[in-house]
């Protein structure tokens, strides 16, 4: 017996021929022009070429593509997140706010409500490297994260995080006020793993470090931060006018459900009920973590920290069995590796989407790039910004997914 009823049954049913609502009638019913639609399948269809150009461009044998691209930002839901792809991956993701404004602004997962003018990949090659910038002007700060694998050839499972915060320039949203209404230019970043299963994963403070095991890899890993050198903590003043320098590396260890630890949000939240006041408000000494009885061990490991803008660190992650030293994370030696980066991922760019280049001014010049083919056509730097974005958003919002995981 067939499951299916005919359709023209189907039809007779609903009183009449069923309507297609193609895309075309969609823009149309929200008032956009016609010729949005040819534009946007045009896009469309230069992206999925793009990635099949950008696939068959690596002549490398399968099982070294797939540890090239083992890790990476396969987690597109926060607004920075990574994982491996496997079936027990840690959880790696980044959170911010800013503690003199309270509790209200934290970030986590992309959300329309937050008010962000600008995030997103505006870079990305896939595999090695990554570039967005993130407004934030409900809690005044441009947060820029730069993503690259040092040694992509010989161990791609190292990978660095550069996050660097600066004061907004665009202040504040209209439903916040003017950016002269901030007073203090501070800014809370924190970063948590979340280990699947029985894997705990531990704070080690002796280093700050996060380390944990990976079951199906059959290694350890580390997550280790590196300051740079002009950084500053944030410095809080309470009613009595004492202040407080929250100049500590902050942690919490918890266990939650296994089926929703990418919520790493709502468990910070839960942490911080139980508060004094203080000031911040939502933490109990600037001097101790969260709870004095706090573990270092569980399956959701936060770590925390408060800088005056602006600040930069690199978070590095890597399998081995000891945390990463000051030596290995020379923050001169990663700004390098950063800038060779960008520049082969503009080369290959270039190569791949404008192969008749015979001129390329980046800089304030209108024009950047002049090709000899199709007439000779030029790129202006918009267009050249916007092509590079479409890309690498779409690369760096590939997400894996094992389950509900």
């Amino acid at each position: 017996m067939s499951l299916h009823r005919p359709k023209t049954a189907a039809r007779k049913d609903r009183g009449g021929p069923r309507k297609e609502y193609t895309i075309e009638h969609r823009i149309k019913k929200g008032g956009m022009k016609t010729a949005a639609v040819g534009a946007a399948l045009t896009l469309s269809t230069v992206f999925v070429a793009a990635l099949v150009i950008l696939r068959q461009a690596r002549t490398t044998t399968p099982n070294k593509l797939d540890a090239e691209l083992f890790w990476g930002t396969y987690r597109p839901g926060p607004y920075v997140g990574l994982r491996s792809r496997s079936f027990d991956s840690p959880l790696v993701g980044l959170m911010w706010y800013k503690p003199s404004l309270g509790m209200a602004q934290v970030r986590h997962a992309c959300s329309y409500y937050d008010g962000l003018t600008k995030y997103g990949w505006q870079e990305h090659d896939g595999a090695s490297y990554g570039l967005q910038t993130i407004r934030d002007p409900r809690n005044g700060a441009v947060i820029t994260v730069e993503w690259v694998k040092p040694e992509f050839g010989t161990d791609p499972d190292h990978w660095i995080l550069r996050v660097t915060g600066e004061a907004g320039a665009d202040g504040r949203s209209d439903a916040c006020g003017s950016r002269s209404e901030f007073q203090q230019n501070d800014l809370s970043l924190l970063w948590y793993v979340s280990s699947p299963g029985d894997a705990q994963a531990t704070f080690d403070p002796q280093s700050n470090s996060i380390t944990g095991a990976h079951p199906s890899v059959g290694k350890s890993f580390w997550i280790s931060v590196q300051d740079a050198d002009d950084n500053k903590s944030a410095v809080y003043v309470d009613g009595r006018g004492n202040e407080y320098d929250y100049a500590s590396t902050y942690s919490s260890s918890i266990s939650v459900d296994e089926r929703d630890q990418y919520d790493a949000k709502k468990y910070f939240f839960n942490e911080l009920k139980n508060s004094v006041a203080t000031t911040p408000a939502h933490l109990a000494d600037a001097a101790r973590p969260y709870r004095e009885d706090g573990s270092f061990s569980g399956n959701l490991v936060t770590v925390q920290r408060f800088y005056d803008l602006p600040f930069s660190l690199d978070l590095h992650f890597g399998y081995r069995d000891r945390a990463w030293t000051s030596e290995e994370m020379n923050t001169t030696e990663t700004a390098a590796t950063i800038k060779d980066a960008k520049f082969a991922n503009d080369r290959r760019f270039e190569r791949t989407f404008m192969p008749g280049t015979s001129a390329v001014r980046f800089g304030s010049g209108a024009v950047v790039a002049s090709t000899g083919g199709g007439g000779g056509s030029e790129w202006t730097a918009a267009q050249l910004a916007a092509a590079k974005y479409g890309l690498g958003n779409m690369l760096g919002s590939i997400v894996y997914m094992h389950g509900d995981r």
